[in-house]
């Protein structure tokens, strides 16, 4: 991993959103089903399945193929340095 102090501290930032988004979400998904079942149900046949596989990479509803924060995530862990071999010739 060829990231820096600050990035790194970045990155730790970046886990910790995206963990209390799914916690918001399981909070909201409780409250809907809870005291709005109709509306749950509506939820999460739409946006919840779409919220949480843009998160993660959990296809359990939907294929986002390579769009997701996890892949994000996963691309700034892995790039390497750009500074290397021919590839800092590509723009």
């Amino acid at each position: 991993m060829n990231l820096n102090s600050d990035q790194k501290n970045a990155l730790e930032k970046l886990y910790l959103c995206r963990d209390s988004i799914l916690q918001n979400v399981e909070e909201i998904q409780s409250i809907l089903k809870q005291h709005f079942p109709e509306e749950y149900s509506i939820a999460y046949q739409f946006w919840i399945p779409q919220i949480i596989t843009a998160l993660y990479n959990h296809n359990r509803w939907l294929n986002r193929c390579d769009q997701n924060m996890e892949q994000t995530i996963s691309r700034l862990i892995t790039r390497d340095d750009f500074s290397k071999g021919v590839s800092k010739y590509i723009k």
